[in-house]
């Protein structure tokens, strides 16, 4: 195997790690932490942007998604943005993120199901009520014309027949008038116009962002962790590397050769250093994650312990 070729893709994999402008696995973790905090205290403007940026970083759902250590616990962004939404009373875009067939599955499992159930009922039955046409009915004057008494009205004689001595007059009619009949119109409103809501855009998943040079104190380090010279990593001066991703990297480096010495030599000192680098690691890029085919679990173990 050439040893030079499997340390340059070593190298290559901790500058990306390092490097990236923004990775995507700090993020999901930060702002659903910070939506299901803002849920809690009833702050959904709030709970709706951070969960909506959770998804657009990792939107798949899971019943035991693994966050930093050994924290395990529901992820499902789709859910709380949805629930965000119908806080704020937008029940179409609640519904809509509802409906995510993956994120569904998973509420079932996780015991929310019945909760979901009963605000999507909700939601329907508003947006049924909302789109219903209303009917009204006008009651029309009615139309009084006729008398109230009887109407009597002279007999006219019919056409080319004399009245004379002889002859009886014609009687006048003594039938009361129909009065007109009363009309009820029946007016019916057309359904009200309605301008249906646009359904908000779909998150768009953010592009990486292609890795920066490794500036040459991170390559020293990196090659000499690779190498196992660790007692000249341990003497490495990461303040001349100004990246803070890269200098927090490079610290972790120094930590693991600092912890490594410690160990085998009883050195209370170097662990004590160790301590002070993963401390500073911390502070320079509280995301920086350890690769697990780069450190030992002992030092994993080792960071996780240190506060």
């Amino acid at each position: 195997m050439n040893l030079g070729r499997v340390r340059a893709g070593l190298l290559a994999v901790l500058v990306a790690a390092a490097l990236l402008s923004t990775p995507a696995a700090a993020d999901w973790r930060r702002e659903y932490d910070l939506g299901l905090r803002a849920v809690q205290s009833g702050d959904w403007a709030a709970a709706e942007r951070h969960m909506r940026a959770a998804l657009r970083d990792d939107g798949e759902p899971n019943a035991k998604k693994r966050f930093q250590g050994m924290r395990v616990t529901v992820y499902v962004p789709h859910y709380y943005a949805g629930l965000a939404e119908y806080r704020q009373g937008n029940c179409r875009e609640a519904l809509e993120l509802w409906g995510h067939s993956p994120t569904r599955a998973v509420v079932q499992e996780a015991g929310l199901a019945a909760e979901l159930s009963r605000y999507s009922g909700e939601c329907e039955t508003k947006l049924a009520a909302a789109s219903r046409p209303a009917t009204t009915v006008a009651q029309q004057p009615v139309a009084t014309g006729a008398q109230s008494g009887p109407t009597t009205a002279p007999a006219q004689p019919a056409s080319g027949t004399r009245t004379g001595p002889g002859t009886p007059a014609t009687q006048p009619s003594t039938q009361p008038s129909r009065p007109a009949p009363t009309t009820v119109a029946t007016t019916e409103k057309p359904p009200p116009r309605t301008t249906a809501t646009p359904p908000p855009p779909r998150p768009q998943p953010a592009q990486p962002s292609a890795p920066r040079s490794a500036p040459p104190a991170l390559r020293t380090a990196v090659d000499a962790y690779l190498g196992g010279r660790h007692s000249e990593l341990a003497a490495l001066d990461a303040a001349r590397i100004d990246d803070t991703r890269a200098r927090a990297l490079a610290l972790m480096l120094r930590a693991a050769a600092r912890y490594g010495q410690g160990e085998r030599e009883g050195d209370d000192k170097a662990l004590a250093t160790a301590r002070e680098d993963v401390l500073a690691a911390r502070r320079a890029a509280p995301s920086l994650a350890l690769d697990e085919s780069l450190f030992s679990p002992r030092f994993r173990a080792f960071v996780r312990a240190t506060r």
